[in-house]
């Protein structure tokens, strides 16, 4: 069965969405805070440009919102219904994750007792619900793409090399530290963390 232009297009802006927030995530325990831009900035704006950082409060809000959208949006899939040749879309299972990062973040930040709440629920409904199951070999849920464990993978490949994650291409190159043979840095694959 194939779907309608809508809801495509109500598929792909939950996704947008979601991925949004992963990164709003990352850029948060990267840089403690950021701007917060919903919507595009043309170039000849240039005070629009220089918007400010957002409050970390105001990026909870923003996201946290767009993640619970997503996750009422009957277009958007669970994972376990995402077909082969669509792997690597994100789906419920994805926005219920980066959801519970963010209630747990704020918990902790805040001390919220309905935030572990919230964080709690999310990631029960992934369990319940998610389709996902541990594989059999351990290191299969390292190595295997897009294995059974595997909530949120991108697809990439460090060929040149044959190390690292998968996703190293999709960073910021890592540069290897000072006596480190370089071709074992093919990219930053983890991200620093503040004290949040």
């Amino acid at each position: 069965q194939t779907a309608t232009p809508a809801a495509k297009v109500s598929r792909y802006n939950s996704e947008a969405k979601v991925v949004r927030a992963i990164m709003y995530y990352h850029m948060m325990m990267a840089y403690n805070t950021c701007p917060l831009v919903l919507k595009t900035i043309p170039p000849s704006d240039t005070e629009g440009l220089k918007k400010g950082d957002a409050t970390r409060d105001e990026i909870y809000t923003a996201m946290i919102a767009d993640l619970e959208e997503a996750i009422k949006n009957t277009n958007f899939p669970w994972e376990k219904d995402i077909k082969d040749a669509e792997k690597g879309h994100v789906g419920q299972g994805t926005a219920r994750t980066i959801l519970t990062y963010y209630y747990l973040t704020r918990g902790w930040e805040k001390n919220s007792k309905s935030d572990f709440e919230q964080a709690k629920k999310y990631a029960k409904e992934i369990i319940d619900m998610g389709g996902f199951k541990f594989e059999p070999a351990l290191l299969d849920a390292y190595y295997k793409d897009f294995s059974t464990e595997s909530i949120f993978e991108l697809a990439g490949s460090n060929i040149s090399v044959g190390l690292g994650s998968k996703t190293t291409p999709w960073f910021v190159p890592l540069t290897a530290p000072a006596g480190q043979d370089k071709k074992y840095y093919g990219g930053w694959y983890k991200m620093a963390m503040t004290q949040y």
